[in-house]
């Protein structure tokens, strides 16, 4: 009895014509299939290392930024005040804060902004008191500058940097 026509032809990946199959054609599509994925890990592994070279040189550039130092300082604040000592500073962060602080009066407004964050009852009852949601987007921090009190004074530690 022959096999069925269908069981014994599978069309070639490459050139789409029919072609037997047999052990001897499944094995060398699994070592040709091998090869591929080894590449491609490869490929993988390289771009990794690449990225991870990218991040440490943006890294250093980031921390060499006079706004740096400044940058940590109200984070710190910000996560004493409004209660997130388990905050994580990053890259991100400092991109979202440093676009404010190269302002005119930049520490001061978001310094202001935080004040403003703290004083919004309704983002402390829902938790929306974060680093992100002050510095994240112009209109996020416009906003918190709006709800800063009148009377608002900077802390003193601020003050000389004013």
């Amino acid at each position: 009895m022959e096999a069925a026509r269908h069981l014994v032809a599978l069309p070639d990946p490459e050139t789409g014509e029919l072609v037997e199959v047999t052990p001897e054609a499944l094995e060398d599509r699994i070592v040709r299939l091998e090869d591929e994925l080894a590449e491609a890990h490869r490929l993988i592994r390289s771009q990794a290392y690449r990225i991870g070279v990218l991040t440490r040189d943006h890294q250093a550039e980031a921390e060499s930024s006079p706004h740096w130092p400044i940058a940590v300082r109200l984070f710190e604040y910000h996560n004493r005040l409004l209660g997130h000592p388990g905050a994580e500073w990053n890259l991100k962060r400092f991109a979202m804060v440093r676009r404010e602080l190269k302002k005119k009066n930049g520490l001061e407004r978001c310094l202001r902004a935080i004040a403003g964050k703290a004083n919004d009852d309704w983002a402390r009852t829902h938790g929306h008191t974060t680093f992100d949601d002050v510095f994240e987007s112009a209109k996020k921090f416009e906003k918190c500058l709006a709800k800063c009190p009148v009377d608002w004074q900077p802390p003193e530690s601020a003050k000389a940097f004013l």
